[in-house]
């Protein structure tokens, strides 16, 4: 090996391989490795792209993807059994989910939570990984929050059935065991969806 180093880290004194012993576990073709090693032929070329705008190997393009949950035709009655369109939209749901806990924990300073505080302990990585974790539970915390108030202030106006309380969500209740065959469908329009970006 040239630089004057061996395979095993040992220093040799020269510019040439140190010479090893014959070992007897090595596979049938590391002769041809370590021939191929120690030959004097240059490299083979290589060309630098770039990572992020470098096409896939192998699979579609994310405009591809994008373009096949455009072309989506999900029927207002669901099949018995998922079809493939079912299962696009649910892996894109997912991972719309995962993008937004990837951005909320990744946001550094949100919720009052600052990377820089776990810059100062030993186990960094493990506190940053809690930091990231811990926006994410304080965003979800708040969004349910947000979620219950808008549900009751807006949704339950709507309806003239009265909500149920603990004490009556007991199987001898009727009200509780038969309230899903009670009430009307609900027809939803643009003015009931719950507001984005402010507090309810």
């Amino acid at each position: 090996m040239p630089f004057g180093f061996s395979l095993k880290g040992d220093k040799s004194t020269g510019l040439s391989p140190s010479p090893s012993p014959p070992d007897e576990t090595k596979p049938e073709n590391a002769a041809s490795v370590a021939a191929a090693a120690n030959s004097r032929e240059a490299p083979p070329s290589y060309s630098v792209t770039d990572p992020v705008n470098a096409e896939p190997i192998d699979g579609p393009t994310a405009e591809q993807l994008s373009a096949a949950f455009s072309a989506l035709h999900l029927s207002d009655n669901p099949p018995a059994f998922p079809d493939t369109e079912h299962c696009l939209a649910h892996l894109k749901l997912l991972s719309s989910f995962h993008a937004l806990k990837e951005d909320i924990g990744y946001t550094d300073g949100l919720f009052n939570l600052y990377d820089a505080k776990c810059e100062l302990l030993d186990n960094r990585d493990e506190a940053l990984a809690k930091m990231r974790e811990k926006r994410w539970v304080l965003y979800i915390a708040r969004a349910v929050e947000r979620f219950e108030d808008w549900w009751l202030q807006v949704l339950c106006n709507m309806e003239q059935s009265k909500r149920l309380e603990g004490k009556e969500m007991m199987s001898n209740v009727l009200k509780f065991t038969d309230f899903t065959k009670r009430g009307r469908v609900q027809r939803w329009t643009t003015s009931m969806l719950p507001p984005i970006g402010m507090d309810t």
